[in-house]
């Protein structure tokens, strides 16, 4: 399961309690909400849907209130919201 954002990852085993431990056959994943990226996924979405802002409106919206942009897939430095990420992202 690939990370989304707005959610935290949970490892749970075969009795449906939460593991630390990473044994392929007894684990799977519960997606919980993460309420602080939520919140930016609320807003985003407010954003775009309202029609009134424009991809690079809403990311300049985003950069300069701080809001952090999900991690990056490579693993790089995050330098913020960009056009592209908030088009992958709503897409």
């Amino acid at each position: 399961m690939g990370e989304c954002y707005g959610y935290n990852r949970i490892p749970i085993d075969n009795h449906g309690d939460r593991t630390g431990s990473v044994h392929p056959r007894f684990i799977r994943d519960r997606l919980e909400i993460n309420e602080s990226d939520a919140e930016a996924v609320r807003r985003i979405f407010c954003l775009f849907g309202s029609g009134a802002y424009t991809l690079r409106e809403i990311v300049r919206v985003l950069n300069d209130d701080g809001v952090p942009p999900p991690k990056s897939r490579k693993g790089g430095i995050n330098a913020g919201w960009t056009v592209a990420r908030l088009s992958s992202f709503l897409h």
